[in-house]
This record gives C-alpha cells, sequence and structure tokens, in this order.
C-alpha cells in the first residue's frame, strides 16, 4: 500500500518545531515519525515504536534514534487482546483486536519501515501506556520481531489477562522486558480497577518466571501521575542497554 503523507492536526502533541519529523499512514494505522538529527543511510539506528503516538515523552532519545507514534484506528478495540464490557458508561465496549492489529504492525507496517529508514533490527523497542502497555505485553505471547519490550502503568486489570500470563507459555523468551506500575493505581473506581497493583504483580510475576531480561518497578504514585518521569526512566532503561 502506498505511503500517504499526513499534514499536523491542531493541537497535536508532537514536537512541530523539529523539521524531520514527519506524518504517514500505512494500511490504517497512522505513524507520527521522528528521525534521527543526522544520519547514514549506511548505518544501522536504533527504533522506538510508542502506542498511543506518544514520543513526545521520548524526546530526549530523538537525536539519535528513529521515534515512531502509533495512532490506532480505535484503541478501546486495537489494544485489547479479547473482548470484554466496559467499566464506565462514558466509554464504548472493548473490541479486542489486538491479534488483527499486531499481525498488521510486525507483518505489514514493520517490514515496510524496515525498507524506508535504516533500522538496527537488534535495537528496536514497542511499547506503550496503560492499554498500549498491555498491548505491547500482549504481543510477547504471539510475536518475536522487537527484541525489547516496555510497559507503563500497562492495564492489567484486563479481565482474564493475569490468568492469560499465568497459563500459557510466552513466545518471546528472548525479549529484554521493562514493566512499570503504580502503587496506587485504579483507586475509588468501585470496579475490579481498584485491584490494579495486585493484577499487576500477578503479571510481572508470570513474565519474569519465563523472561530472564525483565525489570520490574513499582513507584507511589497513580495511574496518570508522572508520565514523563516514567517515560525517563523507559529512556534511561534504553540508553543503558543500547549503550546510546
Amino acid at each position: 500500500m502506498p505511503w500517504k503523507l499526513l499534514m499536523p492536526s491542531c493541537g497535536s502533541s508532537f514536537n512541530t518545531k523539529r523539521d524531520i519529523t514527519n506524518h504517514i499512514s500505512l494500511s490504517g494505522i497512522d505513524i507520527t515519525v521522528s528521525e534521527p538529527a543526522e544520519y547514514n543511510l549506511q548505518h544501522r539506528y536504533p527504533a522506538v515504536f510508542v502506542n498511543d503516538g506518544q514520543i513526545e515523552y521520548l524526546e530526549s532519545l530523538a537525536p539519535s534514534i528513529f521515534l515512531f507514534g502509533l495512532h490506532a484506528r480505535s484503541r478501546f478495540d486495537d489494544y485489547t487482546p479479547w473482548a470484554a464490557e466496559s467499566f464506565r458508561t462514558d466509554c464504548p465496549p472493548f473490541g479486542g483486536k489486538g491479534a488483527e492489529y499486531h499481525h498488521l504492525l510486525f507483518k505489514t507496517l514493520l517490514p515496510e519501515l524496515k525498507t524506508k529508514y535504516p533500522l538496527d533490527d537488534s535495537r528496536l523497542a514497542y511499547g506503550g501506556y496503560s492499554l498500549g502497555g498491555l498491548a505491547a505485553v500482549w504481543s510477547l505471547f504471539e510475536y518475536t520481531d522487537i527484541p525489547y519490550i516496555f510497559s507503563l502503568c500497562g492495564s492489567f486489570w484486563y479481565p482474564g489477562f493475569p490468568e492469560y500470563c499465568r497459563e500459557h507459555k510466552v513466545l518471546h523468551s528472548n525479549a529484554a522486558v521493562y514493566l512499570l506500575n503504580g502503587k496506587r493505581e485504579g483507586g475509588k473506581h468501585g470496579n475490579r480497577l481498584e485491584n490494579t497493583p495486585k493484577y499487576a504483580a500477578e503479571v510481572h510475576q508470570a513474565l519474569r518466571m519465563q523472561i530472564a531480561h525483565t525489570t520490574v518497578v513499582f513507584d507511589p504514585f497513580g495511574h496518570h501521575d508522572k508520565m514523563f518521569e516514567r517515560f525517563r526512566a523507559v529512556q534511561q532503561w534504553l540508553t543503558e542497554c543500547w549503550q546510546l
């Protein structure tokens, strides 16, 4: 499918001051692309793929790597592993189209990006925040295309997900994984979200049992707190792993 250049929308979160940020669309996924400040086509560069397009939180990495902000068609559908009812009347039900989204991402979009940009296969990361983090962790059970996976405040309360992690074998057991959740996530919701730290601990433990290179962090904050600081922790992790 041909690439389509997208114009920035009003209120977009990417850094418009950088001339090397552009926007493309492939197979229904809109992507914000931040290129390294300078790069040589004879070299290969690290890249981070971020659900919900939140590459602005990784700006300190931008001068030396590629950043790809992934904008799902519907995050309630594309970032969830199976269908489930919503816990809130103001939110739609979860569509459970994560398998379709990841097949598109890993088997269509990623190969196409590799033909367009000089990416280093050994230094690719995929992750996200909240449902975006849930999707990234679930990909460990289905794909091995990206060696580094991260989740910040992953929605591990998702119905059936802790059980799934305990009962199924991880396919990508050689991955390096970074997991961060907050001890005060989900408070006062009056539903299963109140037990988010408990579910997160169960998922963390299940993954550590199968993936040797798993980093687990619990900070003292709520779900929407300290987002810049949490992404900064991912930046530090990748900087150390990739020796940037």
